[in-house]
């Protein structure tokens, strides 16, 4: 029975290099994805940096109102609420907990989907130059 076994572990050998010969031996194709991806247009910058915590975060809804005026638009999240600030070109959104309370977080973004993100010192210009 010995030699059975013996004859049995030896057939389950394989006759393939080792993987490191495998890997050195075998050529690479043409790297068409890295072609493609190095032939498109350089991607623009998708995410301004935010606003400063320290200047907005942790207000009053009143204080932030107090210096852009009232929101455009306003939707109650349970016990919280999200605005939206129109402001010329652009638009300030803000996360208020709870519902008529501090600023919770505020992210900017363009008027028009597609157009260049716009920061919150820019955001913050163009509200003063609207008189908003």
């Amino acid at each position: 029975m010995g030699a059975a076994v013996l004859f049995l572990l030896s057939a389950c050998e394989t006759t393939a290099p080792p993987i490191e010969e495998a890997i050195e031996t075998e050529t690479l194709g043409e790297d068409r994805l890295g072609e493609f991806m190095r032939e498109l247009p350089p991607e623009p910058e998708r995410i301004a940096p935010g606003p400063s915590n320290e200047s907005y975060i942790g207000q009053s809804v009143v204080a932030l109102e107090g210096y852009l005026g009232a929101a455009s638009f306003v939707r109650p999240e349970g016990n919280n609420e999200f605005r939206r600030y129109d402001l010329g070109s652009c638009r300030l959104y803000a996360v208020i907990i709870p519902a008529g309370g501090n600023v919770a977080s505020l992210a900017v973004g363009p008027a028009v989907a597609g157009e260049a993100m716009p920061t919150l010192e820019e955001c913050m210009a163009i509200r003063s130059s609207v008189g908003s």
